[in-house]
């Protein structure tokens, strides 16, 4: 597909990579792309927001409905085929200024979503109310 397409000097296929590795690429690509077509909690996709990477993915309900900023979900669509996961990205390119301004908007997402620190005390609050109860 990469080669069909004339954009391998564009891509990297990368394989398996070391968390530094794999914070060093992240902080310099601008978008992440999955075309999954299930996930149980997508740790990719959040580290990916986390590092500013604009997501274009495919719709997993209940998956990334909850995941995704909202300013985010009606900008990609339902994407269930590769040719509109293609379009969505390339529409996503074309736009600068809308990508500049969704890599904070997911930055921001991931933090007062995901950070540990937030995590942990929703865990505190669940138990705490279940001990009251």
């Amino acid at each position: 597909f990469i080669a069909e397409a004339g954009i391998g000097q564009d891509v990297r296929l990368c394989g398996h990579l070391d968390q530094k590795e794999l914070v060093e690429l992240l902080g310099v690509c601008e978008l992440f792309i999955s075309f999954s077509q299930s996930e149980g909690f997508p740790n990719a996709l959040v580290e990916a927001m986390a590092a500013g990477c604009v997501p274009v993915v495919r719709r997993i309900p209940d998956v990334t409905d909850w995941i995704l900023p909202a300013e985010l979900r009606g900008l990609t669509g339902d994407i269930t085929t590769v040719d509109e996961l293609s379009a969505a990205w390339i529409k996503m390119l074309e736009n600068k200024s809308k990508r500049l301004e969704l890599k904070n908007v997911v930055r921001k997402k991931v933090r007062e979503d995901f950070d540990a620190a937030v995590i942990a005390g929703r865990y505190a609050d669940f138990f705490l109310n279940r001990i009251s109860q």
